[in-house]
């Protein structure tokens, strides 16, 4: 069995984070349109790394791309609401804004928390 130290553990995650940092063009809502999974992927970074308070705009970038029923597209281009992409941008927006304390991400919560409830059929699937 491999065992990894601390140091050498925060050292890979650092060098991991560097590397997402130089493809930020790639996943991030303020380089353009982009794959919600991906970006849901690196807010789970962004909020791992203690970096919520450095990283703000990534978060609320996600109101705007945020369908009107609530809910959000696998693409960011399209409307084509994903239950599974909604519930994890909401969860990945509802934790970071525990650090943010912003209300108009509460009120994109708020709406998605809406939107999920809405969609759940009688016996309790989505």
């Amino acid at each position: 069995m491999i065992t990894i130290g601390e140091e050498e553990l925060d050292s890979l995650i650092q060098s991991e984070w560097n590397f997402l940092e130089s493809k930020k063009g790639e996943w991030s809502l303020l380089e353009g349109k982009q794959d919600m999974e991906v970006l849901e992927h690196v807010l789970r970074c962004i909020l791992h790394l203690d970096l919520t308070e450095e990283k703000p705009r990534e978060f609320k970038e996600c109101i705007k791309v945020q369908n009107p029923d609530g809910g959000w597209p696998k693409e960011s281009y399209t409307d084509k609401t994903s239950m599974w992409i909604t519930t994890f941008v909401g969860l990945k927006l509802c934790r970071g804004n525990l650090v943010l304390e912003d209300p108009d991400i509460q009120a994109t919560v708020d709406k998605t928390l809406e939107y999920v409830l809405s969609m759940q059929e009688e016996d309790g699937h989505w």
